[in-house]
């Protein structure tokens, strides 16, 4: 199931719960024709990939044309149902995951939705849960790298209510790597879409909200917070501070709302013209000094042989350090670091001693 989480969580963000099931289904054709004027078709056909839908008299032919592959995709009708098979190569199913989206999307639409109003559902946990039976809509592993999506024409599949949703610590333990390190991640929850970028220990993470900035966006905040630190305190740390998203400048932490996106941000979140935004620039070392412990001389909240090796690279003049690398090195609190700070983390580390 987590594969599945994975596999809709890369599409776009773009909330009433009723199926409503009409009497007058749409058509095959009708189907087609909504997905081939929707407004993302027409954004990836801008952007050089080519999709276009047939329909016949019981399935749907999505053709999908790139600068390296030509490949098609086929939507099976039978009774009320629309069933695709997804396998293949990561990329395949990556491309029929989108490409099912849409068509779920233009679905909606002609039973009332707005374009794009579904992709917050479908990138919902909640989704997982849906049936054929009761909401009209499911998507099963059928095997490892196969999935089977099935969607009944019929029905109005219900919208998630979105009020509180937002990325969690449990979203990101994937990323976790890229998140208290080098790299860049994209991620996008109910109506909050997150990108964290930045390297060489300082790392810029911009939060888009569909509509307004809510509690959502803070929270999602907060959420990266612990896991680019590893521990809850740089998120109480914040939250001491300031109990939503506003204007803001700490120590190794900077937040400014609604900010001028420079080239490059500006790319990234082209398509989420109706988001409020919030950028926040981390100085991972600075803010660390906030909520670090003694011991904990490079601030990655844990206490380990990293940390005497600094101690000791300090002795040997290898290194200096900062102020707050030093005073949190200086264990013994004799206004010095030296051999007996690195034996006393040492002895920390191994169990000997429960503090300093």
């Amino acid at each position: 199931m987590k594969k599945i989480l994975v596999l809709f969580s890369i599409l776009m963000v773009v909330c009433t719960l009723n199926v409503s099931v009409y009497g007058a289904n749409p058509t095959l054709e009708e189907i087609a024709d909504k997905f081939n004027n929707c407004s993302t078709v027409k954004e990836l056909k801008a952007a050089g990939s080519s999709l276009e839908a047939t329909s016949s008299s019981n399935k749907i032919t999505v053709e999908l044309k790139t600068e390296s592959a030509n490949e098609e995709f086929d939507f099976m009708l039978n009774g009320n149902v629309l069933t695709i098979n997804l396998s293949g190569s990561q990329e395949m199913i990556f491309s029929g995951a989108i490409i099912s989206n849409i068509m779920v999307d233009s679905i909606g639409q002609l039973h009332g939705y707005l374009d794009g109003e579904m992709f917050s559902t479908l990138n919902s946990e909640k989704i997982t849960t849906y049936t054929l039976e009761n909401e009209g809509f499911e998507i099963k592993e059928l095997e490892k790298d196969s999935y089977e999506m099935k969607i009944d024409i019929s029905k109005k599949i219900p919208l998630v209510d979105l009020s509180d949703v937002y990325v969690q610590v449990s979203d990101l333990e994937l990323f976790k790597d890229m998140i208290n390190g080098d790299g860049s991640v994209n991620l996008t929850r109910g109506n909050v879409a997150l990108n964290k970028f930045g390297y060489d220990g300082t790392a810029t993470v911009i939060i888009a909200e569909r509509y307004d900035i809510s509690a959502n966006s803070f929270k999602s905040l907060l959420s990266v917070l612990e896991v680019m630190f590893d521990t809850k305190d740089a998120a109480e740390f914040l939250k001491s501070k300031v109990s939503s998203m506003t204007d803001i400048s700490l120590n190794g932490l900077e937040i400014e709302v609604n900010p001028k996106l420079i080239e490059g941000e500006e790319e990234i979140f082209s398509e989420y013209t109706d988001c409020k935004f919030t950028k926040i620039t981390i100085d991972m070392s600075k803010y660390s000094e906030n909520f670090a412990k003694l011991g904990d001389i490079n601030g990655d909240s844990k206490i380990d042989v990293n940390d005497a090796i600094m101690i000791l690279k300090q002795i040997t003049g290898k290194v200096k350090l900062s102020d707050s690398e030093f005073k949190r090195a200086d264990v013994t609190k004799d206004a010095k670091v030296d051999v007996q700070d690195a034996i006393l983390v040492l002895k920390y580390i191994v169990g000997k001693i429960k503090s300093f």
